[in-house]
């Protein structure tokens, strides 16, 4: 599920989330991926005015997962939809392994935002799994920042387009950069919430 600054997250370190997050590595789940690519000789560093794009760090997985789950429950999502969703907001070591994962950082080197782009099922078409941005760090320009990321690496895996499968909230964040809704369909993971699909069309350098 995509996201942006809009989707919120406060973290809660008495629920059952955090238990959630860390059973994920204890169980050693790790659901079936399509689509990784294979990782970039040469490491992604883009430098915004306040923060630096990096690819993420292998050991950075657990820390960037609960970012997500900060995110996902500021928004107003509750642990019991935490719970069902792990799956589709756990940062998969094969993603970060594969180059696929960037983090936004501030000078300090703390991540304040994270994004994964693969390759899709779809030919010259890139996926935006997820782009989650830290609460207290909403309204910098960090989803932004992270966008921008994601259609370099959409541009290095060679294709014309990226698409997003939106939490419904981040709809207009990702309409104001570009993108246009093509449809909408159910979350995997919690059929209940439906996200709208959009299209983003990545501009190609001379």
């Amino acid at each position: 599920m995509a996201c942006a600054e809009v989707f919120l997250g406060q973290e809660r370190p008495s629920s059952s989330v955090g238990k959630a997050a860390d059973g994920i590595w204890n169980r050693g789940f790790a659901p079936a991926l399509s689509g990784i690519p294979f990782r970039h000789t040469a490491s992604t560093m883009q430098q915004s005015d306040r923060y630096l794009v990096r690819d993420a760090k292998p050991e950075e997985q657990r820390e960037l997962t609960r970012l997500c789950v900060r995110a996902t429950l500021h928004t107003g999502y509750d642990d019991a939809f935490v719970d069902r969703v792990m799956p589709g907001l756990t940062v998969m070591l094969p993603l970060i392994t594969a180059g696929a994962v960037q983090v936004a950082e501030q000078p300090c080197g703390a991540a304040v935002g994270v994004v994964t782009v693969t390759t899709s099922g779809l030919p010259g078409v890139a996926l935006l799994h997820g782009l989650y941005v830290d609460p207290p760090f909403w309204k910098r320009g960090i989803g932004r920042v992270l966008f921008e990321a994601a259609v370099t690496r959409a541009r290095g895996l060679k294709t014309g387009g990226l698409m997003i499968y939106a939490e419904p909230s981040a709809e207009d964040f990702y309409k104001r950069l570009g993108a246009i809704r093509i449809g909408e369909g159910p979350f995997y993971y919690s059929p209940d919430v439906v996200l709208p699909h959009l299209f983003y069309v990545v501009p190609q350098r001379a």
